[in-house]
């Protein structure tokens, strides 16, 4: 009998695993559905979520094996167990992926027992009993030196646990090392509901041996100290998993031999049973005579056949017996081989990324980085989208808010109010917006290298969050440095860019709901053609270019079609024009939610441009005011958007495009060192010395202005709000003495917080709530996280947190890759042509326009129109030396995706 007191010894010897008549079924179920993973895919879930229910499934399988082989008493002794080989087929060995996590706990608690050797041979075995002492020291040493722990380097490799809550895998770190604890804390009081107890022996025992591996993994050697009970429970844990592997193989033969015994049909096709020598049938003819078949009929790629002959002479044990079961069936073998052992031609990808903006440009080296092999399209010559164009910095928690009392919550609090909710509301995509850019700050200095060492507050955050880079414009930046980290990967032929290509359709299987692909049409030949793919993640941006009465911004807002806008031409909502053509069509939410930004710079040269450029609302952040016409502020400029172009609207309600002077003094402008420079010499912004010269170019009398910056000056002394509410005043007092800069701004169109409806993982849901299969989206695209207002710096933080999320959570078949040759591109390099002074000052023009950067000549012509601060800036430099302007805004990484003409030579062209 076992004792029920924990205090009291067991003996697992005279207390063997095997069949007792109690059904788990529902202690399972709890674990599995409802307690701890609540049912979830695990495709769906994070890497450390996988692990842990890779490891439970694993632990499953070996119990259900272990009751399989001792199922009932032998009829002959009652010492003896007789197997249940169809019970066992039935519930693990028809299932590969249980075998496979079965493998997978084994190799997670042999690198448990290989970390920790040393401690393992020095353990105080004693238990007092003469000889056994010696023969337990004895043991473990025989374990720790034989041959499969010197020899299986490459078996430990298939789990690193250090992978585990690194920011590369994790987009909510915060939260899920919690979570990760609470569920296996979880499992073990379920564990505790068992009412057979030799059942809940066994699975405490094997459930606390994995808790110590993982313990083992993941501390540092200085803090590992185990029981002896840890230690008893991760040998034999050791041992069950062992036992379990080594009796799959003979489980799977008594089947087969009970089976033809039984029914002595013949095994393989084209045989009949008298030509069948049963006692010499083996899965692997069977496998082999499938493989035969099913490339006769073209079933099979010569590739797809030499991969499953390869796993029948390795003795894959998953192939064999899905042979075994699928032998009359040579189609389903061959569909259930390619699924265990997919073969990734050159038009199947890990994943199809339409849209190379910051989102898609992010999901994509998450995806690489783990693995997969990745097309991204693009409809446009450059990448980078709208994302390009932002300025002001990417908002986010690091280890510097807490001494600025901000976090996670003050965060989520403010983006909820900012949105016009209630700061109580729950909402799953604002939690994983705030809990994520804890990881996407991590990931961007770690991962991409980008320190962002300025921080600033835009309107309507209660803290300073928003990070930006010392030198160069936060978006620009943030897309040449993810584009830099790309290159290898797309030289090594791991990343596919197809430019200039639009996706016109989205494919699926309408019968399993699942997505196939896309068909894609090029804009330089017309050639339409497909891509091939079960996951497809739409980053195409928002729809806030096109105004015409049918696009979805017409149709939705046509209030707003006589605004300018900030946007790119690609803004069209082509994402959402994809998922609402689909036969089960794409849900879509806050399609009427289009946020007006308060400041577009009006170019006085050309004030009726229907596209502007957008002022920084960093400019504001950092002691920018605003001004009517008659010289007076009228809001708080560090309210959120939607309130200060509101604000705005109420001053001209009758006026187009209403203009406002923006208004920075010197310190204001010190703390924005590239964007006032960039803004000045478009001649957006211009610099006075004194309050005179900014009255009589504003149009306004100098007692007014002064009056105006008086009172400013004066809330600013006394700390408290002034009229507007406005609580913060940087860079004050702005009356004491110049230089000013002022330029004239006006609301502009900029973002549409509408879009395609998504759940938490940016899975796509259609209109009834189901998720469609295979299909992401991420960005700007989708809708349903901001509300009716976006705060600034929100947008960049969207791209990062939910293209790093799609990239972590995707399923990836890992590929091997060649390596990029770095001296290959060193040749091309000394190859290139000499471009002389006077060759290079030929090209001058829109039409044909060629810059000199550095010591290497580039051609921009169809860049021109995608410049996000304009086409006047790269025109103004046609055919000449554009080095010093090109430092004075961005750093070299931008140029990597361009390609170079040649190099320059002052005199001589070769």
């Amino acid at each position: 009998d076992i004792p029920i007191k924990a205090s009291e010894f067991v003996n697992l010897k005279l207390n063997p695993e095997h069949y007792t008549g109690y059904n788990g079924s529902r202690i399972w179920n709890a674990i599995y559905k409802e307690s701890c993973f609540k049912g979830e895919d695990p495709e769906s879930m994070c890497y450390e979520q996988r692990v842990l229910y890779r490891l439970l499934s694993g632990l499953h399988a070996s119990i259900n094996t272990h009751i399989s082989l001792y199922f009932e008493k032998s009829s002959k002794s009652d010492d003896e167990w007789e197997a249940n080989p169809e019970r066992f087929v039935q519930v693990v060995g028809s299932h590969p992926e249980r075998i496979d996590n079965l493998h997978f706990a084994f190799v997670v608690l042999l690198r448990a027992v290989k970390k920790i050797t040393p401690f393992l041979r020095n353990f105080d075995y004693s238990m007092g009993i003469q000889g056994e002492d010696e023969k337990a020291h004895l043991l473990v040493n025989r374990l720790l030196d034989s041959q499969i722990m010197k020899s299986c380097q490459p078996v430990f490799d298939a789990f690193d646990e250090s992978l585990l809550f690194q920011e590369q895998h994790v987009p909510t770190l915060h939260s899920l090392k919690r979570n990760f604890k609470q569920i296996f804390q979880d499992i073990a009081k379920i564990f505790n509901c068992v009412k057979c107890q030799r059942c809940r022996l066994h699975g405490k025992m094997q459930l606390l041996g994995i808790g110590t591996a993982l313990r083992v993994l993941l501390l540092p050697e200085d803090l590992i100290d185990l029981s002896r009970d840890d230690i008893v429970a991760l040998f034999n844990t050791l041992g069950k998993l062992s036992e379990s592997l080594e009796a799959i193989p003979n489980l799977i033969s008594l089947y087969w031999e009970r089976k033809l015994g039984d029914t002595g049909e013949p095994s393989m096709i084209g045989m009949n049973s008298a030509e069948v020598n049963l006692d010499s049938i083996s899965p692997n003819e069977i496998a082999l005579k499938n493989i035969r078949e099913a490339s006769k009929v073209g079933l099979l790629s010569e590739e797809q056949e030499d991969v499953l002959v390869d796993a029948v002479l390795d003795y894959n044990q998953e192939l064999l017996l899905l042979a075994k079961s699928y032998e009359f069936d040579y189609a389903k073998f061959v569909r259930h081989g390619l699924r265990r052992f997919p073969v990734m031609s050159d038009e199947q990808y890990s994943a199809i990324i339409v849209g190379g903006g910051l989102s898609g440009l992010t999901a994509a080296l998450t995806l690489l980085d783990r693995g997969a092999k990745v097309v991204l399209v693009d409809k446009e010559s450059f990448l980078g989208g709208n994302s390009a164009r932002a300025s002001s910095g990417i908002n986010g928690i690091d280890d510097e808010s807490v001494i600025r009392n901000d976090s996670v919550e003050e965060f989520t609090r403010d983006v909820l109010v900012g949105g016009g909710r209630s700061p109580n509301d729950k909402n799953a995509l604002v939690e994983t917006l705030t809990e994520g850019s804890v990881d996407a700050l991590q990931w961007l200095r770690n991962r991409c290298g980008m320190p962002l060492e300025h921080i600033g507050q835009l309107g309507g955050h209660s803290h300073p969050r928003t990070h930006r880079p010392s030198k160069g414009l936060a978006g620009a930046e943030l897309i040449s440095t993810l584009l830099s980290l790309l290159e290898p990967y797309e030289s090594k032929g791991q990343l596919v860019l197809r430019k200039k290509t639009k996706v016109v359709r989205i494919l699926r299987n309408s019968d399993s709901n699942q997505t196939t692909g896309v068909e894609c049409e090029s804009s330089d030949s017309d050639e339409i053609f497909t891509l091939h793919s079960r996951h497809v993640v739409l980053a195409t941006g928002g729809y806030a270019y096109d105004t015409s009465p049918e696009s979805i911004l017409g149709v939705n807002r046509p209030d707003l079609s006589s605004f300018a806008t900030s946007n790119a031409k690609s803004a069209s909502g082509d994402g959402i024009k994809l998922v609402q053509d689909l036969d089960v069509k794409g849900g879509t939410v806050d399609l009427s939610q289009v946020q007006v930004h308060p400041t577009g710079f009006v170019d006085l040269n050309d004030s009726h441009a229907n596209v502007k450029k957008l002022c920084a609302e960093l400019l504001r952040g950092v002691g920018g005011i605003l001004l009517n016409a008659a010289g007076q502020r009228f809001a708080n400029e560090l309210g959120t958007r939607d309130y200060l172009t509101g604000k705005m609207l109420e001053q001209y309600p009758n006026t187009k495009q209403p203009a406002f002077t923006l208004l920075l003094n010197r310190d204001a402008a010190e703390k924005a060192p590239v964007h006032v420079p960039m803004y000045a010499k478009r001649k957006l912004l211009y610099r006075f010395d004194t309050i005179e010269e900014v009255a009589e170019w504003s149009n306004v009398t100098v007692a007014t202005l002064r009056q105006t910056l008086s009172e400013y000056d004066s809330f600013a002394e006394t700390g408290k709000p002034g009229p507007f509410g406005k609580t913060a005043f940087p860079s004050a007092p702005l009356s004491s003495s110049g230089p000013y800069y002022v330029g004239k701004v006006t609301p502009v169109l900029h973002y549409c917080m509408g879009g395609i409806k998504i759940d938490e993982n940016s899975k796509v849901l259609d209109e009834n709530n189901s998720i469609i299969n295979g299909l992401y989206a991420i960005g700007e695209a989708t809708g349903g996280l901001h509300g009716k207002n976006r705060l600034g710096g929100n947008a960049l933080t969207e791209c990062v947190v939910f293209g790093r999320r799609v990239g972590q959570l995707l399923p990836v078949e890992a590929k091997q890759h060649g390596v990029a040759q770095n001296s290959k591109k060193n040749q091309e390099m000394d190859s290139l042509k000499r471009i002389s002074e006077t060759e290079l000052q030929i090209h001058n023009s829109r039409q044909d326009c060629w810059v000199k950067i550095y010591d290497f000549v580039y051609d921009l012509t169809e860049f021109i129109d995608e410049h996000p601060p304009g086409p006047e800036a790269i025109i103004e430099l046609c055919g000449i030396d554009g080095t010093d302007e090109f430092e004075e805004i961005h750093s070299a990484e931008l140029l990597k995706p361009f390609k170079v003409l040649g190099k320059y030579s002052a005199t001589s062209s070769v």
